[in-house]
């Protein structure tokens, strides 16, 4: 009877955690942004912490997407556990020492692994991730994700995980299809951590293989994609337009609706900052995403040129979103 008493008080907690979560999701917009893979000193440090308070307090987000990603996810340092486990640690080692600025300036941090344990393979001449090739390494993208888990749950600076980038491949035979996978996961960080949000992404991200996912069982997840004008949508379109878009939406909230979940935009930009119809991609889609109350992360603060908002020639980009960041919880 003493236990049947504690799971359904801790089944209690998770449910009403997972309505607070999801109540204060619509108010989080912020951006993905470069992050260090080792620990930083000096001048770097310097300027990394000064990128950080610029981006709460010129721009005003609240949210920042955490990659921990290897540049080229074919790298011998993730192809095998005995590189990837200190490759991990390093990049962990990194968030740690920037999360108490986070909470000193109002940052929530999604923790997101951008490169899961083998990186990919693109022998099929498309990237499919290890962890759908490899028992060794489905099962070490377990362990990863109970060690994350553990290290975070008392962490309250930190807003979710992100449990894969993009997640791609066919599973071989004999191993988990990503849904499966994800269930499985989804359930053991919610056995290690009652509060933080879990968000698991369709197979790529993407707004087409949405309709596909099917909601896993374990409260207080958040579901994914990811919105380019030449990934999900038609480059060859009015990509821009607003009526464009809402179509183009409109099976993600379709889906939303049908499964009554919580959905958050991890990345999305327009082709580059060079693109003429920057400004106008951004700002319609945005005002979408208001509308169907998505939280959202944009592709990405001062990571790389080519979709850096300040670099942008089109001068009313960057008041643009500072524009939509304003509606933040200060």
């Amino acid at each position: 009877m003493k236990g049947m008493i504690i799971t359904i008080f801790l089944g209690v907690i998770l449910l009403l955690s997972s309505a607070v979560c999801a109540s204060a999701a619509p108010h989080r917009r912020g951006a993905m942004i470069g992050t260090p893979a080792r620990l930083l000193s000096g001048h770097e440090k310097t300027n990394f912490e000064a990128s950080l308070r610029d981006l709460r307090y010129k721009m005003g987000a609240n949210l920042i997407r955490w990659q921990l990603v290897e540049p080229d996810p074919r790298s011998p340092v993730v192809q095998t556990w005995d590189s990837y486990w200190p490759w991990l640690q390093s990049r962990l080692e990194a968030l740690d020492q920037f999360l108490p600025l986070c909470q000193q300036l109002g940052l929530r941090v999604i923790i997101d692994l951008h490169t899961p344990p083998g990186g990919c393979s693109l022998e099929s001449g498309a990237c499919t991730q290890k962890i759908f090739l490899d028992s060794g390494m489905q099962q070490r993208f377990k362990e990863v994700w109970n060690h994350i888990s553990r290290r975070y749950r008392n962490n309250r600076i930190v807003w979710a995980y992100d449990l894969c980038n993009e997640p791609s491949g066919t599973a071989a035979p004999g191993l988990k299809r990503w849904n499966d996978l994800a269930s499985e996961v989804a359930a053991q960080v919610r056995r290690n951590d009652p509060i933080h949000q879990i968000i698991i992404e369709s197979v790529g991200a993407s707004i087409r293989t949405l309709p596909s996912l099917k909601p896993v069982g374990t409260p207080g997840v958040i579901y994914s994609v990811h919105i380019y004008p030449n990934y999900g949508l038609n480059p060859n379109s009015l990509y821009w337009d607003t009526d464009y878009l809402r179509g183009a939406l409109q099976r993600v909230k379709d889906w939303q609706r049908r499964n009554r979940v919580q959905i958050y935009v991890g990345e999305f930009a327009g082709l580059s900052v060079a693109d003429p119809h920057y400004h106008d991609f951004m700002n319609n889609v945005i005002s979408l995403f208001e509308e169907y109350d998505w939280p959202w992360t944009y592709h990405a603060w001062r990571e790389a040129s080519v979709w850096d908002v300040e670099r942008c020639p089109d001068l009313r980009a960057v008041p643009m979103l500072r524009r939509w960041f304003s509606r933040n919880r200060r």
